[in-house]
Formats: C-alpha cells, structure tokens, sequence
C-alpha cells in the first residue's frame, strides 16, 4: 500500500508534482497549518480554498484546479491505496472555510474517513494547547515510493509556487520534524472527537 505523508495543501500548478503526488506509494506525512490536505477536502471545502486563496484566479481555473484535486483523491481508492497520517492544525477546523454548511460537511468527511479506514488513514490534530511544536509553520509533505530507486521527497506549497526539496540530509529533518509534531498532536480517537465537537 502506497504512503503519504502530507503536511499542507496542494495545488495543481504543474502536472511534475500532480505525478509526484498521484505515484507515491508508501504513506504519506502531510502537515497542514491553515487548511485541511486537499487528499482530505470534499470538493465544496476544496472550491472554497481554491477561491478565496487566490481573487485573481478565473472561475473556469477554479473548477479546473477542483476538479485535479478530486482527481487525485482516486488514490486513497482502488487496489493499492496510499497511506496516509497527517497533523492538522486545530484551527484548520475552527476556520469557517466556506461557511458553516460547507465546515460542517467537511468535518463529517473526516470522522467519516477516520472510523471507516484507521488502518489507512490516521489523523492528528495539533491542538492550541500544544503552543510552538517542531513542526511550527508552513503546511509541507513528504512522499515516499514502493520502488528503493525512488527516494523520499518534500513537497511544499508556497503562495505562488511549489518547491521540492530532495537533497536527503533536508528531506531527513523533515521526516524527523514530522515525527516529533505527530507525537505532540492528539491521538486519532481524540482527533475524531475533536472534529465532532467542531462540526
């Protein structure tokens, strides 16, 4: 089974990083800071971040971007579906991305993927309480591959553009940084509650 580990959002602005993305294989550590992992968005919460991110993207770029990112949640599917465990940021879940309708939904998709699939997705909520963690910052991911000819990969998202950090020495403190924040953020089983009593 593939793996992801994502730490923020993603965004289709080059099909170099869609492949990165739709191959990796073995879990992925996503850490995401203001928004929920686009591998976790419903499409009305992933329209409205893709929106409201940017005033000056088109309508039909909008749905152009949805429609990518619904796309690639084909992987959480099929035979051999990545794994993924992510840190989220409570205020990814107090943030009334879209309304509280579209919250509302999106918080019942994550219950939802987190009772039906613990073996498959794991997810981690940062508190408020938790203060500065390692992991403070900016939303990265690490992707990792079945093949051992295919090294682990930072993915980072950054207003404009994407960076992919793949120098081993970096990708490792990543890893480790990941480690240490998914240690400090709440167990699954309290994450879930957490997002009940959010929505």
């Amino acid at each position: 089974m593939p793996r992801v580990a994502a730490g923020g959002r993603t965004t289709p602005s080059s099909s170099r990083t869609s492949s990165y993305a739709s191959s990796a294989t073995r879990p992925a550590h996503p850490r995401s800071a203001e928004a929920i992992h686009g591998l976790l968005q419903t499409e009305e919460y992933a329209r409205a971040v893709i929106r409201g991110g940017n005033t000056l993207v088109r309508l039909t770029e909008v749905e152009r971007r949805v429609a990518v990112r619904m796309a690639r949640q084909v992987r959480l599917g099929g035979d051999d579906p990545i794994r993924l465990s992510t840190v989220i940021n409570e205020g990814a879940l107090r943030q009334q991305v879209g309304g509280p309708a579209v919250m509302r939904d999106q918080l019942n998709h994550l219950v939802t993927l987190m009772t039906e699939r613990p073996e498959q997705i794991e997810i981690r909520v940062m508190p408020f309480s938790a203060g500065a963690h390692p992991a403070f910052g900016g939303p990265y991911q690490i992707l990792s591959f079945a093949s051992p000819r295919l090294t682990d990969l930072v993915w980072q998202e950054i207003l404009t553009f994407i960076d992919i950090v793949d120098q081993s020495v970096q990708v490792n403190d990543y890893v480790v940084t990941f480690a240490e924040a998914r240690e400090r953020a709440l167990r699954p089983c309290v994450s879930r509650g957490c997002c009940w009593s959010t929505g």
